[in-house]
Protein backbone atom coordinates (compact mmCIF):
# COMPACT_ATOMS: atom_id res chain seq x y z
CA UNK A 1 0.00 0.00 0.00
CA UNK A 2 1.02 3.62 -0.14
CA UNK A 3 1.52 6.37 2.38
CA UNK A 4 -1.45 8.73 2.39
CA UNK A 5 0.84 11.66 3.03
CA UNK A 6 3.68 11.37 0.50
CA UNK A 7 2.47 8.55 -1.77
CA UNK A 8 5.55 6.37 -1.22
CA UNK A 9 5.30 2.66 -0.58
CA UNK A 10 4.41 2.05 3.08
CA UNK A 11 3.63 -0.85 5.34
CA UNK A 12 -0.01 -0.61 6.45
CA UNK A 13 -1.36 -2.64 9.32
CA UNK A 14 -4.96 -2.78 10.58
CA UNK A 15 -4.84 -2.07 14.32
CA UNK A 16 -8.60 -2.59 14.74
CA UNK A 17 -11.73 -2.18 12.63
CA UNK A 18 -11.34 1.59 12.62
CA UNK A 19 -7.60 2.39 12.62
CA UNK A 20 -4.68 1.70 10.31
CA UNK A 21 -1.01 2.04 11.25
CA UNK A 22 1.25 3.40 8.51
CA UNK A 23 5.01 2.93 8.46
CA UNK A 24 6.54 5.10 5.74
CA UNK A 25 10.30 5.44 5.19
CA UNK A 26 9.86 9.20 4.62
CA UNK A 27 6.97 10.19 6.91
CA UNK A 28 7.59 7.76 9.76
CA UNK A 29 4.96 5.88 11.75
CA UNK A 30 1.49 7.31 12.13
CA UNK A 31 -2.02 6.06 12.84
CA UNK A 32 -5.10 7.05 10.89
CA UNK A 33 -8.74 6.41 11.62
CA UNK A 34 -10.69 5.30 8.57
CA UNK A 35 -13.17 8.11 9.18
CA UNK A 36 -10.29 10.63 8.99
CA UNK A 37 -9.24 9.05 5.70
CA UNK A 38 -12.80 9.63 4.45
CA UNK A 39 -12.56 13.27 5.50
CA UNK A 40 -9.37 13.61 3.44
CA UNK A 41 -11.07 12.07 0.40
CA UNK A 42 -14.08 14.38 0.71
CA UNK A 43 -11.82 17.39 1.20
CA UNK A 44 -9.97 16.46 -2.00
CA UNK A 45 -13.25 16.39 -3.91
CA UNK A 46 -14.16 19.87 -2.69
CA UNK A 47 -10.76 21.60 -2.63
CA UNK A 48 -8.82 19.69 -5.28
CA UNK A 49 -5.24 18.51 -5.39
CA UNK A 50 -3.80 21.90 -4.39
CA UNK A 51 -5.79 21.86 -1.16
CA UNK A 52 -4.71 18.30 -0.45
CA UNK A 53 -1.05 19.20 -1.05
CA UNK A 54 -1.27 21.84 1.66
CA UNK A 55 -2.88 19.39 4.10
CA UNK A 56 -0.35 16.66 3.31
CA UNK A 57 2.56 19.06 3.90
CA UNK A 58 1.21 19.88 7.37
CA UNK A 59 0.71 16.16 8.06
CA UNK A 60 4.27 15.41 6.96
CA UNK A 61 5.67 18.09 9.25
CA UNK A 62 3.84 16.58 12.22
CA UNK A 63 4.70 12.93 11.50
CA UNK A 64 8.42 13.55 11.04
CA UNK A 65 8.76 14.94 14.55
CA UNK A 66 6.02 13.20 16.57
CA UNK A 67 3.94 10.09 17.08
CA UNK A 68 0.61 11.09 15.51
CA UNK A 69 -2.92 9.74 15.52
CA UNK A 70 -5.14 11.31 12.87
CA UNK A 71 -8.59 11.05 14.38
CA UNK A 72 -12.15 12.10 13.70
CA UNK A 73 -12.62 13.12 17.35
CA UNK A 74 -9.64 13.60 19.68
CA UNK A 75 -11.98 13.38 22.70
CA UNK A 76 -13.08 9.89 21.68
CA UNK A 77 -10.43 8.23 19.47
CA UNK A 78 -10.66 4.61 18.33
CA UNK A 79 -7.13 3.85 19.55
CA UNK A 80 -4.98 4.87 22.48
CA UNK A 81 -1.27 5.37 21.75
CA UNK A 82 0.98 6.55 24.57
CA UNK A 83 2.81 9.84 24.00
CA UNK A 84 0.92 10.49 20.77
CA UNK A 85 -0.50 13.75 19.51
CA UNK A 86 -4.10 13.42 18.34
CA UNK A 87 -5.05 15.63 15.41
CA UNK A 88 -8.40 16.18 13.76
CA UNK A 89 -8.75 17.20 10.13
CA UNK A 90 -9.84 20.68 11.20
CA UNK A 91 -6.52 21.11 13.06
CA UNK A 92 -4.65 20.52 9.80
CA UNK A 93 -6.92 22.80 7.79
CA UNK A 94 -6.45 25.56 10.35
CA UNK A 95 -2.66 25.12 10.23
CA UNK A 96 -2.83 25.38 6.42
CA UNK A 97 -5.06 28.49 6.66
CA UNK A 98 -7.90 26.72 4.85
CA UNK A 99 -11.40 27.62 5.97
CA UNK A 100 -13.74 24.63 5.82
CA UNK A 101 -17.39 25.48 5.41
CA UNK A 102 -19.20 22.78 7.38
CA UNK A 103 -22.61 22.47 5.70
CA UNK A 104 -23.51 19.66 8.11
CA UNK A 105 -23.24 21.94 11.12
CA UNK A 106 -25.95 21.66 13.76
CA UNK A 107 -26.17 25.44 14.05
CA UNK A 108 -29.49 27.04 13.16
CA UNK A 109 -29.54 30.32 11.29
Amino acid sequence: MECLICGSKAIVENKNNFVEKYNCPFCGVYYMEKSFKGQMENFGLLYGENGLKKIRKIMENYTKENRIVFTNNFNNPYISISNAIYLEFEDLANAANILINNINSQEKY
